[in-house]
């Protein structure tokens, strides 16, 4: 994600256990972020540790649907 945005490549970035917020998306343009913004996110800063919930709610709220919408709008 971030040498192919400071490249200039269209990037669309998915974040489930981390979370944008803390410094991990750098906004390139042209740049897509998707998050399901879950209270229990971030787990952790890497996203590393042990799920508290029964699944990854956090990446299982994510549509396919979603990312390949952000794809086709920034490949255009």
């Amino acid at each position: 994600m971030h040498i192919t945005g400071a490249i200039g490549v269209p990037v669309v970035a998915i974040f489930g256990p981390t979370h944008p917020d803390l410094g991990f998306w750098p906004g390139y343009n042209p740049g897509r972020l998707i998050h399901s913004y879950l209270k229990c996110s971030p787990c952790s800063i890497h996203g590393s540790k042990k799920c508290v919930m029964k699944k990854r709610y956090c990446m299982e709220k994510i549509e396919w649907d979603e990312v390949m919408k952000n794809i086709d709008e920034i490949s255009l």
